[in-house]
């Protein structure tokens, strides 16, 4: 049996981007975590993930190394994501 790897893991993200939750708060919804785990303008990062598990899996993967919030992006890009920020600047 094969189990997800790290690497696995950090690799369902679609996209990815600089923190930039404070300054567009309104179109994000918090899922898990806390506004006081959500990392300062431009010195984190954000990653968009296809679906809600993706995002879960994500989430918990990434809270064990950082601080790490899951966000619902509620602007449509076409449709609506969820997206983990994290404190770190990482592939952005």
């Amino acid at each position: 049996m094969e189990y997800l790897t790290d690497a696995d893991i950090m690799n369902l993200d679609h996209s990815s981007q600089a923190s930039f939750y404070h300054d567009q708060k309104e179109r994000f919804e918090i899922v898990k975590g806390s506004d006081q785990d959500a990392a300062k303008d431009g010195e984190g990062t954000m990653l968009w993930y296809a679906t809600q598990l993706e995002g879960l899996i994500a989430f918990n993967f990434y809270a064990t190394k950082y601080k790490a919030v899951l966000l619902w992006d509620m602007a449509g890009n076409p449709e609506p994501q969820h997206c983990v920020m994290i404190d770190s600047k990482f592939g952005v």
